[in-house]
């Protein structure tokens, strides 16, 4: 019960029901005084987790406040330059010939990542887990890769080598190579 505003109940006839005020946004939430969800009239969604806005939609797709963690992605990545993403989890993700030149994912989690062919010039993967990635054809060039656990990693053919690898890896011939 909303004092004082209609809040209206309808069944739409083909299976569906709907609820909305008439006026205004819709707020559902979980408990008196904790929010869990705002319906904004003609704009976003927002919801929340323990009081604390995580994710919002809006007119050009979502934003998310955290960590957003994924079992997998597709698409070009051609987007996603110059993106920081601390604390990233990529498990298995297929970032082939994406475009994350000068990308900042400082400690992630990219373990068995498809990056063939990417464009990571310039990029940060500084303290990142990535066990089992596929680097070959990629571009490293200036590439910052200190710190990083390349156990079971692969890259040959790269376009350039990177500024920085892990103690015991080396780039020659345009390859990623473990030393003994």
């Amino acid at each position: 019960v909303i004092l004082g505003q209609k809040v209206h109940i309808r069944h739409t006839g083909s299976g569906n029901g709907q609820i909305f005020p008439s006026s205004g946004n819709m707020y559902l939430n979980a408990k008196d005084g904790e929010t869990s969800l705002v319906a904004m009239a003609d704009a976003g969604v927002h919801l929340f987790y323990n009081n604390a806005q995580k994710f919002v939609t809006t007119n050009t797709g979502a934003v998310v406040t955290g960590i957003l963690t994924a079992t997998s992605f597709s698409g070009s990545g051609a987007n996603l330059t110059g993106t920081y993403l601390e604390f990233a989890i990529l498990i298995g993700a297929d970032l082939s010939d994406a475009n994350l030149s000068g990308a900042k994912l400082h400690k992630s989690l990219l373990v068995g990542t498809d990056l063939t062919n990417a464009n990571l010039t310039g990029a940060k993967l500084t303290d990142s887990d990535l066990s089992g990635t596929v680097f070959n054809g990629a571009s490293l060039q200036g590439a910052d890769l200190s710190g990083a656990n390349l156990s079971g990693a692969r890259g040959k053919n790269l376009i350039a080598c990177p500024y920085a690898l892990p103690s015991g890896w080396v780039c020659k011939n345009n390859s990623l190579i473990q030393g003994k």
